[in-house]
């Protein structure tokens, strides 16, 4: 099978690398897509949900200079608007790219393989365990919020954006939904408006809360 993002010319790891060094200005949203947005999957746990993919993202986690195996992640809308994340790995995976038991073709070797779709009802996860739909650094998805605004004219202070965030893999919480509400605050003069001081100019409006899917 030809991968989307194969070429001949050099190792697909080594691809991957040279794709994670262009990034959108300012915010952590690659170039680079692997061909995959647009695609939809069906969630293996939750009847019913499907996810759209809509963008590619540097992994949080890197090592040396070059990825785990999970490879980047990808910013996925089901159809209730809730948003979430999933590493290459899984998600070839769930488009039937990848086989579970078989390496993983643009990972460096010693290859890892990809993983069989399974909850971890603990949470807590180690390399080559299946990781699934999850949040991502919130500052991130603020600050590009917070540039759409800005580009449509439709930034003010006291404005407020409400948002619904996937909450975890997990068995117990696994059709969980966070409920983001923010106010901004408005620009302190003596911040730059970059990610690092989003925080200082967004005000969570209510402490953690969150519905379960079916109920949205």
């Amino acid at each position: 099978m030809m991968l989307p993002y194969e070429a001949e010319e050099q190792p697909l790891w080594r691809q991957l690398r040279n794709h994670l060094q262009t990034v959108h200005p300012h915010i952590n949203r690659l170039i680079e897509t692997f061909g995959y947005v647009g695609e939809t999957v069906v969630d293996p746990f939750v009847p019913g949900r499907g996810w759209t993919v809509e963008a590619a993202y540097l992994p949080t986690r890197t090592a040396n200079g070059l990825t785990y195996s999970e490879g980047p992640l990808f910013r996925c809308f089901d159809q209730k608007t809730v948003f979430g994340y999933i590493c290459m790995r899984d998600l070839e995976v769930l488009l039937g790219i990848g086989r579970p038991g078989d390496p993983i073709p643009w990972d460096q070797p010693p290859q890892e393989r990809y993983p069989r779709p399974d909850l971890n009802w603990q949470n807590t996860f180690s390399d080559g365990d299946w990781a699934g739909f999850h949040g991502y650094d919130q500052g991130n998805e603020l600050y590009e919020r917070e540039l759409e605004l800005r580009h449509s004219g439709d930034l003010y202070p006291g404005r407020v954006i409400s948002y619904y965030m996937v909450v975890a893999s997990c068995r117990n919480n696994i059709d969980e939904v966070e409920i983001m509400d923010y106010e901004f605050l408005g620009v302190h003069e003596s911040y730059q408006m970059t990610v690092g001081t989003v925080d200082s100019r967004w005000k969570a409006l209510r402490s953690y809360k969150s519905v379960k899917w079916g109920d949205l």
